[in-house]
């Protein structure tokens, strides 16, 4: 074989295992954004996670999810249909399959705003708050541990002083495991009562 030879038959094989290298290290990425992105996701200027208040529950119990809502300065969602531009306050709507049952969300107690589009004063959401979920499992024997997959759709405006968006968030995703001895001592969290106090000014 000659010098020329082997050396084109080296670059061909130097050229394919970097394509390879690429591939498999663009592979990694995409799995490890994926994984991140099954609780957790950036829109816009949101940030959107989710919390279980216990890693597994019981058929005939009641548990809950906590997504939470972090918001770049100065930016907000409305709170209010009645008082939302548009009627584009803020909806957080899960979905279950089988076993599980949602209840009405719970939300924050709202904060006064004054809005300048509209000369009013308008209740919002700003900054960090926490939306829960409650569910409860149906009193149903399993034969082994099941994994259920949830599904949360949040729609609404994020508004600043100046501007509006409608992000796509699409669906934030997660599951619950129930398991017939699942340990529910610790939760993680309490759900507040539905909130019934007045706005803060």
């Amino acid at each position: 074989m000659s010098i020329s030879v082997f050396c084109v038959m080296l670059r061909r094989k130097t050229i394919i295992c970097l394509a390879v290298c690429i591939f498999l290290s663009s592979s990694v990425t995409y799995i490890a954004k994926a994984a991140q992105q099954e609780n957790t996701v950036t829109v816009d200027v949101v940030t959107i996670s989710i919390d279980k208040q216990f890693d597994a529950v019981r058929p005939g119990t009641k548990s809950a999810l906590a997504v939470n809502f972090k918001l770049e300065k100065d930016w907000h969602f409305y709170a209010s249909a009645q008082t939302a531009p548009g009627e584009m306050n803020l909806k957080v709507m899960p979905t279950g399959e089988k076993y599980i049952i949602f209840g009405e969300p719970v939300f924050p107690t709202p904060v006064i705003y004054f809005d300048k589009s509209t000369e009013q004063n308008l209740e919002v959401f700003s900054d960090n708050f926490t939306v829960y979920l409650p569910f409860s499992v149906k009193a149903e024997e399993l034969s082994a541990p099941a994994e259920i997959p949830v599904l949360i759709e949040i729609e609404g405006a994020v508004c600043s002083d100046i501007q509006c968006r409608v992000p796509n968030f699409g669906k934030l995703s997660t599951t619950v495991k129930i398991s017939n001895d699942a340990s529910m001592t610790e939760p993680k969290f309490s759900v507040p009562p539905p909130s019934q106090a007045k706005p803060k000014i």
